[in-house]
């Protein structure tokens, strides 16, 4: 994987926050924007499956869904009761 040299532009008290940070945690500025940004899109990724499952749920289950959960209730009963 290689790099690419960038130029971003932000605000001189969050580039002093960063700078700070990457001292403390004894990591090169760029590394700890890499980190930052790797972070940033693995939260992104993960609202973006949330947002999916929502999608997924918003619908009613269909009679077969609707079926099969009523098996697996039954199954797992059965098992949890066996336990007991």
């Amino acid at each position: 994987m290689g790099y690419i040299d960038t130029t971003i532009t932000i605000e001189q008290d969050l580039l002093e926050k960063a700078e700070k940070l990457a001292r403390t945690l004894k990591v090169p500025r760029s590394q700890l924007f890499r980190n930052a940004i790797q972070e940033y899109l693995l939260r992104k990724g993960g609202h973006q499956l949330l947002d999916d499952i929502n999608q997924a749920y918003k619908k009613s289950p269909t009679a077969a869904e609707r079926a099969h959960l009523s098996r697996m209730k039954t199954k797992l009963r059965r098992r949890v009761v066996d336990k007991w």
